[in-house]
């Protein structure tokens, strides 16, 4: 869940992948200085941020295996090539996140695959856990 905030401020769906948000260069540098704070001051327990961190991987991993239209930055801000361990099909995903139709439209596309949508939940789940504790 945390990496896909930015579709808050991406212009076209296809796109939003393309951000420091879904760079594991990015969450590794953030997880290892939260790692140290922690460390340092004790502020939460560490299962806090292995849940966080697992929920994250998982969410990067399943963006580079089964994304429809946009891979993951792997090398982000360095190079904005996105991977992808499927061909991407970034035309499905040339709309804007509020257009309710594109996205009923694309939310059918993407549908029709029962291991994305399970990935999908479970990722949910393991978000609303680590935002409850």
């Amino acid at each position: 869940m945390l990496p896909d905030l930015d579709i808050l401020w991406a212009k076209k769906l296809n796109s939003h992948h393309v951000t420091y948000l879904h760079s594991p260069l990015f969450w590794i540098a953030i997880f290892i200085v939260l790692y140290i704070i922690n460390f340092l001051f004790n502020l939460f327990g560490n299962w806090i941020l292995y849940l966080y961190s697992f929920q994250v991987i998982l969410h990067l991993l399943f963006d580079f295996i089964a994304g429809r239209t946009g891979g993951i930055p792997l090398l982000y801000p360095f190079v904005k090539r996105e991977f992808s361990f499927l061909p991407l099909n970034k035309s499905r995903g040339d709309f804007h996140p509020s257009n309710i139709k594109e996205v009923i439209k694309f939310l059918k596309y993407y549908s029709t695959s029962k291991i994305q949508i399970a990935f999908e939940v479970l990722l949910c789940i393991l978000g609303i856990a680590a935002i409850a504790f």
